[in-house]
């Protein structure tokens, strides 16, 4: 039985992971898309959690990621794009990341998160081991921005502080995560 929940997990990872990838054909396109992914995210969490700007702006740095997170009965999983911006150097890091979630629940979302790095420790491990692990529990039915939602995400990851913004999906769902980040060497290319 686990076995074939773990299968469905994995199938509908694989299956999404070429919907939650950068357009374009270039990787200055690609990077164009997810840049542009990430000053639109950043507009609607202001707009939404205005004290966020202040935050953002005083961290080491941030991440804004795009994602497709799934669940299925007590497995889930997920996969997404984004990049990671040092506050004070303004070097970018283009990351691709994969989930893996136990936990209750049915679903699947299209979601935005945002990273902010308390220092430059924070900032360095996450570019570069890349693991997150946290909790969550939301119960979400939103389509294009209409609904209703009611989320909670948390991390353990030390000095790292984490909001999230679902877009649409239909999604009940209390988990424990597991997060991999890691760099997009096509991206980060110059």
């Amino acid at each position: 039985m686990h076995y074939r929940m773990l299968l469905a997990v994995a199938a509908i990872i694989v299956a999404g992971s070429g919907c939650m990838a950068p357009r374009g054909g270039s990787p200055a396109e690609k990077r164009q898309y997810v840049n542009l992914m990430g000053e639109e995210t950043l507009s609607r969490l202001y707009a939404e959690r205005p004290e966020a700007k202040r935050r953002i702006e005083n961290a080491a740095g941030y991440g804004v990621f795009a994602q497709l997170a799934t669940g299925t009965g007590i497995g889930g999983g997920g996969t997404g794009y984004g990049v990671v911006v040092d506050n004070e150097t303004g070097s970018r890091s283009y990351m691709r990341m994969i989930q893996v979630s136990g936990g209750i629940g049915i679903g699947i979302k299209k979601l935005r998160v945002i990273f902010l790095f308390h220092n430059r420790d924070a900032l360095r491990k996450f570019v570069t081991e890349g693991w997150e692990v946290g909790t969550e529990a939301q119960a979400a039915a939103l389509l294009h921005h209409e609904g209703a939602e009611a989320d909670t995400m948390g991390t353990m990851t030390e000095g790292v502080s984490v909001y999230q913004l679902t877009e649409s999906g239909l999604f009940v769902r209390a988990a424990l995560h597991v997060k991999k980040f890691f760099p997009d060497t096509k991206l980060n290319e110059e």
